[in-house]
């Protein structure tokens, strides 16, 4: 059985694996300089830039017709949901259908479906609105966040950005074009801890939940990025997991997708961070929560493991020690790490995983 994927990163590697050695035959777009380019499995078909993205899809499309095709990165999806529309009647899109993956891949379309379900958000302000307004009186601090991704053959400016006073706001208007303003939103910042951070991730099919779990964010570099998770079972996880499944079944969604929530110690009370209608960046645990996670998507029970699951980000964890050496640190950096799943690595498929420390070592 044939199957496509566009994008070439943790997320793309992780699908590229499985996939393949469940016996399908893997076509993957990307990039050369994306991780999963090293990968022994699939069959790479590299892009240069993003016209020719456009002529790849159109050179396959004859061959390719009605295939599955799963798109794996955030910028990817941007680019086509934009520039290619088309793309999701030439093959059979994940995530799908279109109009609702428009609206998840926007944060302010998605915070409207939120409130219609009864799920709390934040404020949230569009910078290029208020670029005129700068001493309006915010809730400083506040978080520059992106509403979408944008670059896919250059690197944002930042991932998330905190902004102390009205000075940094002007600052960052300042050194911003004008598409960027109108993609980027300011919210009240609701502070570090990430352990206040939980995400519900897994395969949907017609706004049914196939697979999933529930973490819990326990260290993140850089801020924004998760650097370690661990599935979470405690007293709130009905209510995420019940707010996870609502939004995606009001959107009758089909794919990966990942909602994040933090919880708001001085109310009491969670908010919807932001849906990703795509793979993640810790998808990997879903492997290691149902051993047959591409069976199951298929159609088979599924055969979930009994113990706690847990993702880390070897790489991105080492650099939270280096930071803040101390002794409750390290005793929770070792613990990250028994029983843990890695996210790249694989002892047999170790390319990506030496590419990307190379690549850390050199920058």
């Amino acid at each position: 059985m044939k199957v496509i994927i566009i994008g070439l990163g943790p997320q793309g590697l992780f699908l590229i694996r499985e996939l393949a050695r469940a016996d399908y035959e893997v076509t993957v777009i990307g990039k050369k300089n994306e991780i999963g380019y090293f990968s022994k499995f699939g069959r790479k078909i590299e892009i240069q830039n993003e016209l020719d993205l456009i002529n790849k899809i159109k050179e396959m499309q004859d061959i390719f017709y009605g295939t599955d095709c799963h798109i794996t990165s955030g910028f990817y999806l941007s680019f086509l949901l934009k520039n290619v529309p088309e793309f999701w009647k030439i093959f059979n899109v994940y995530p799908h259908p279109y109009e609702s993956v428009k609206i998840f891949n926007n944060k302010i379309e998605t915070y409207k479906v939120a409130q219609k379900n009864g799920i709390q958000v934040l404020e949230s302000f569009i910078l290029s609105d208020v670029e005129q307004n700068t001493e309006r009186p915010f809730p400083y601090p506040m978080i520059a966040k992106w509403l979408q991704d944008i670059n896919l053959f250059s690197k944002p400016k930042f991932k998330t950005a905190v902004l102390q006073n009205s000075k940094e706001l002007k600052k960052i208007i300042e050194t911003t074009s004008n598409y960027e303003r109108e993609n980027i939103i300011i919210q009240e910042y609701l502070g570090n801890d990430f352990k206040d951070n939980f995400s519900f991730g897994g395969f949907f099919k017609d706004g049914e939940c196939l697979a999933g779990i529930l973490v819990q964010q326990e260290k993140q570099y850089p801020m924004g990025l998760s650097s370690y998770v661990k599935e979470y079972n405690g007293k709130y996880s009905f209510k995420l997991i019940d707010d996870a499944k609502k939004i995606f079944k009001y959107m009758n969604f089909s794919g990966f997708g990942e909602a994040e929530f933090k919880y708001v110690k001085k109310n009491k009370r969670f908010i919807l961070l932001e849906v990703n209608p795509r793979t993640w960046g810790w998808v990997k645990i879903l492997k290691q929560k149902y051993p047959n996670i591409i069976k199951s998507i298929e159609g088979d029970p599924l055969k979930p493991i009994s113990h706690r699951c847990k993702w880390t980000n070897v790489l991105r964890n080492a650099q939270t020690l280096k930071s803040d050496l101390t002794f409750d640190n390290l005793s929770n950096y070792i613990s990250s790490h028994v029983r843990s799943l890695y996210d790249i690595w694989d002892i047999r498929d170790l390319k990506p995983f030496f590419y990307q420390l190379k690549r850390k070592l050199t920058v």
